[in-house]
């Protein structure tokens, strides 16, 4: 008893499957695709087209909008391109019949979208734009912060969202740019201090506190070489003039 009823179980599965293959074989498709304009949830406008995916039999297809027969086509592949603007703005239903060449009707799947006017679009246009460089500004802002906490002043100068490169010409500390190639991990970027380009990547914290010394190291040198013993002794027989 047990194995009959088995054995029906299996033949309604074996026959569901079957079908929901025949439905799948004998289905008109409809898809909207965005060729060039405005789209955010069901909000459109611009360019958009109509893709119908049809069984081999369909000879002709028919697009409706709003259950009215705006197009046809009578070969593949199934394709209506149209315009937001030559519609009234709203709310519209997208829709597509497929004829096959024994004379059967199948109807496709339905899309409703809301079409704006090209004013609004832009406008919201403007503000999803605005909002991402908002969103990338405050990631930039953020990673700075964390990277330049409880550091000098003379590391925060040479601390930026990229990184901290040393640069292999002159072994100066200096902090790579945004728009710096990137190459992976590296970037062919240019040295503030020689104004030579190398390729660099992000240096470890040893190698930052060691180039910092280098760079505070030939700093105090300038500042020597500014005082030469040259410059003392002229110094000394300018000031001579004024002494009695």
């Amino acid at each position: 008893m047990k194995r009959r009823a088995a054995f029906f179980v299996l033949i309604l599965t074996a026959l569901s499957a079957f079908g929901v293959f025949a439905q799948a074989e004998t289905a008109v498709e409809l898809r909207l695709t965005r060729d060039w304009g405005f789209a955010m949830g069901s909000n459109v406008e611009g360019r958009f087209s109509y893709r119908v995916t049809a069984p081999d039999n369909v000879v002709r297809v028919e697009y409706l909008m709003d259950d009215a027969v705006i197009a046809e086509s009578t070969a593949t592949p199934y394709r209506y391109q149209f315009n937001t603007e030559d519609f009234p703005d709203g709310s519209h239903t997208m829709q597509a019949i497929g004829y096959t060449a024994d004379g059967q009707t199948l109807v496709s799947n339905s899309i409703t979208r809301n079409f704006l006017p090209p004013t609004i679009a832009r406008q919201a246009t403007i503000w999803l734009i605005g909002g991402i460089f908002a969103v990338i500004a405050a990631g930039w802002l953020i990673v700075y912060i964390i990277s330049t906490r409880g550091k000098s002043e003379q590391q925060k100068a040479v601390s930026g969202a990229h990184g901290t490169a040393v640069c292999p010409k002159c072994s100066k500390p200096f902090a790579r740019h945004l728009f710096a190639p990137n190459f992976g991990t590296t970037k062919y970027d240019r040295c503030p201090h020689c104004h030579k380009w190398s390729m660099v990547g992000r240096a470890s914290q040893t190698e930052i506190d060691a180039a910092l010394e280098t760079l505070h190291g030939t700093e105090d040198n300038t500042a020597v070489a500014a005082t030469s013993p040259e410059d003392d002794l002229r110094k000394q027989l300018d000031d001579s003039r004024f002494e009695d």
